[in-house]
Parts: structure tokens; sequence; C-alpha cells
């Protein structure tokens, strides 16, 4: 289902189809969504519990029910806490806490920017494409985190639409089109 996809985007970026190409991208994100929850529950669910079991490790609370975020802020919170928490333990609180003491912001923003270099590196090298693709994603995050916490306080957090903007720039345009964006730069370089 993914390959003939794929191949298509490849066709539609080269003949510059942007109507083709939107339609591909979301073709891609059933199975770019699946393939993400899949991942998702062996990963958190299955093998964090499975490994805390082994462990006799009593906290086990590695995610929250990021699926019901009000808003980004809240899914970024909420879905991998033990990278949440390290997160915030070792870069957001030494850059606001004494001696530092710098804005709350200017922290977010940083800790963002740490996490959009991971996350570039990460996708970069196995597809040997460092091209900034995933860092981009990561850092429009933070204008999608303040459009989602305006939406949630114009029409509240029983709207849903914090929510909605979370599922429609994920799941359904930001990781399909990323997984076309890499898998193109990769057909260019790998003939």
């Amino acid at each position: 289902y993914a390959v003939p996809t794929l191949v298509g985007s490849v066709q539609a970026i080269d003949k510059r189809d942007g109507f083709w190409l939107s339609e591909r991208v979301l073709k891609l994100s059933v199975i770019s969504a699946t393939v993400w929850f899949l991942g998702f529950y062996a990963v958190f669910h299955a093998g964090l519990n499975a490994l805390a079991e082994v462990l006799r490790f009593a906290d086990r609370a590695f995610y929250l029910d990021w699926w019901n975020s009000v808003d980004l802020a809240a899914y970024w919170r909420e879905w991998n806490l033990p990278i949440h928490y390290f997160c915030k333990r070792h870069i957001m609180m030494p850059l606001v806490s004494a001696p530092l003491s710098l804005p709350v912001n200017v922290g977010v923003m940083f800790t963002f920017l740490v996490s959009a270099i991971m996350h570039e590196l990460l996708f970069g090298i196995p597809t040997h494409c460092l091209r900034g693709y995933s860092f981009v994603g990561m850092m429009m995050q933070i204008p999608l985190i303040q459009l989602t916490q305006w939406l949630v306080r114009w029409r509240g957090p029983e709207s849903g639409l914090g929510n909605a903007v979370f599922w429609i720039s994920f799941c359904i345009v930001g990781q399909p089109l990323g997984v076309v964006q890499y898998y193109y730069t990769w057909v260019k370089n790998n003939p």
C-alpha cells in the first residue's frame, strides 16, 4: 500500500502536480498513522511495561491520554513521559532556574531546538538525508502550540479545536509529508 503511494509521490513532485501530491500525502496518512500507532503500542504499552515488570519498576506511567490532548502543548507533555521528564529536568529547568533564570519561553524554544536536532539526526542518519525536514517539522510545533492554545482560550477546551489541529497537523499532514520528503530525497540520491 505504501510503496506504490510513495512511488506516485515522487512522480507528483517531479511533475510539480500539487493536487496529485496532496492526494498521495492523504493516502499515505492512513498507513503512516497505522504504523505509528502500532509502534507506539509496541514500545510504550507493551515493551516498556514488560521491561518494567522484569525490573520490578513500580511507576508504570510511560504516557498519558495524549490522543485527547486539548492542545499541542498537552500532547508533547503527555505522549512520551520519560523523554518529557528528561527534557524538563536536564534542559528546561537548568535554563529557567538560577543562575541563568531565563524566561520560560526561551527555555521552551531551546528545548524544542534540542529536540528538533535529535529528531533530524534520528531520521536523517538512517536515510542518509540530513536536509532539515524533521528539524523544521519540530520547530513548526512552536507556532502550532501557540495556535492551539489560542483556540482553546477562544472556544474552550470542550470545543476540540486544539485536538483537531493536532490530528490534522500531526497524523494527516505532518508525518506523511515527512515520509514523502525523506523518500523523495532517498530516491534522488540513490538512483
